[in-house]
């Protein structure tokens, strides 16, 4: 459960930014692509702290 979690939280998707050419007379600036990564799970830490308070539930027992 924790491994999927953290998986989930590094998760990202890569956007491919094209830019455009530049034509200045005879030469062309520019053309490049890049890839800008987005995190999927912006929220940091938050899922691991839930995984963790989610798998001690079972260690705790009720005893009457």
């Amino acid at each position: 459960m924790t491994w999927i979690v953290v998986m989930l939280n590094e998760a990202a998707r890569r956007l491919t930014i094209n830019y455009a050419k530049r034509v200045q007379g005879n030469r062309a600036y520019g053309g490049v692509t890049t890839t800008l990564p987005v995190k999927l799970i912006t929220a940091g830490v938050v899922p691991i702290i839930f995984a963790i308070a989610f798998l001690s539930v079972p260690s705790l027992q009720v005893s009457s």
